[in-house]
């Protein structure tokens, strides 16, 4: 079990310090993480394969010969090719996800689901993918066969879409995957509706908690909506597992991100990073699809275009991870400007990172990939903010 740490003579003025890292679950965290590391670059590289083997071998124009072949009307055709495209990546990567994610995060006991119960919610997601992928690439390639500015107006759009999205799925997301229920501890309720007013937040719509523990241990919190439809979500694995004083902090931060609008600016920053992106697929694949006979107007240039979509991303993944990680320190820093102490965000954080297995500093390169700021940064700012020595380490 998690290890939880207090400190002997609470009531005689001895200072606290919370939860106090677990060495077995820290002996564990450098070598899930590899395993995370080496999945996420299989299943690129397996894609990647995927889409070189069709641009090479000419299988975009034979889904779309295949497509025609079995319905009547250019729209229809490129929309039966486009998802036996989406279903054929699905397909590749449903081995991947389940030898390399699903049970490596078993095997870590970061997963609890049946091998039933996580193949249902891939098809619900796999189903929702299709939707969403279906009209999006149908769009693009309205866009192309448009306009020569499709890379600009596309990026404007794919902004305006993530910003619904991105509304939308905290809550009707969460809700289409787990059930979600009002918070009924008016302690827990009291402590983050204080740390919502000193952060200058207003009305709070409701504090939410999505069952997700029958899925998985990990813990989560954030603050969704604006106005009257502002509300706190909260894992049911936070509530259960987090102190009162942890919750709050954990909250703090997430109250950090909605104050300092980091929702609006990421999806500003992501549109910029999108253009600048697009235009650099359209570059590329305006000059490769003549030598493969390919029109970029057809469906059939599909797997060309996210080929180089992986390219460009990948360059600028470095650049939105850092970013990412300013954000989240400035977060933090907002946090501990709000909580009485330090010593409950550290705590939360130690927690956290043990129930998650986060190394508590990646190696190179890898952290510059990261979105957040090293573990034991973190750990170390929010212990010096306010102090928070001596802790007695027990087993409960």
């Amino acid at each position: 079990m998690l290890a939880r740490a207090t400190t002997d003579g609470a009531g005689q003025g001895a200072p606290q310090r919370g939860y106090a890292f677990d060495p077995l679950r820290r002996a564990r965290a450098p070598t899930y993480a590899a395993g995370r590391r080496r999945r996420s670059v299989i299943s690129a590289a397996a894609q990647a394969l995927l889409d070189l083997v069709l641009v090479l071998g000419g299988g975009g124009i034979l889904l779309v010969a295949l497509a025609r072949a079995h319905t009547g009307g250019p729209l229809r055709a490129d929309a039966l090719a486009v998802l036996l495209y989406l279903l054929l990546s699905a397909l590749v990567a449903l081995p991947l996800s389940y030898a390399l994610a699903y049970r490596h995060e078993r095997r870590y006991g970061l997963s609890v689901q049946s091998p039933r119960r996580w193949l249902r919610d891939w098809c619900k997601g796999l189903l929702v993918g299709l939707g969403i992928g279906l009209l999006v690439v149908l769009g693009l390639f309205s866009l192309i066969r448009f306009s020569p500015w499709w890379w600009l107006i596309a990026a404007l759009l794919g902004g305006a879409l993530v910003s619904v999205l991105a509304t939308l799925a905290p809550t009707v997301g969460l809700r289409f995957f787990h059930r979600v229920r009002p918070l009924e501890d008016p302690v827990v309720v009291e402590r983050i509706l204080q740390a919502c007013q000193r952060a200058g937040v207003g009305r709070v719509h409701a504090v939410l908690v999505v069952e997700s523990s029958s899925a998985s241990p990990v813990a989560n919190a954030m603050v969704t909506g604006l106005g009257r439809g502002r509300s706190i979500v909260l894992t049911d694995t936070m509530v259960r597992d987090f102190g009162p004083q942890e919750v709050e902090a954990v909250v703090a931060h997430e109250l950090g991100h909605h104050v300092a609008g980091d929702v609006p600016q990421g999806i500003a920053l992501h549109t910029l990073l999108t253009i600048i992106s697009l235009f650099a697929i359209a570059q590329a694949s305006s000059l490769v699809a003549p030598v493969l006979t390919l029109s970029l107007t057809s469906v059939a240039s599909l797997p060309l275009l996210r080929l180089c979509a992986a390219g460009t991303g990948l360059a600028l993944t470095p650049l939105e991870a850092a970013l990412s990680r300013s954000r989240e320190e400035r977060a933090d820093r907002f946090a501990l400007s709000i909580l009485p102490q330090g010593w409950p965000l550290a705590s939360a954080l130690r927690r956290l990172g043990d129930i998650a297995l986060l190394e508590e500093a990646p190696p190179a390169p890898w952290g510059l990939l990261a979105s957040h700021p090293p573990l034991a940064a973190r750990v170390a700012l929010a212990e010096g903010w306010g102090g928070a020595p001596g802790a007695v380490q027990r087993n409960l």
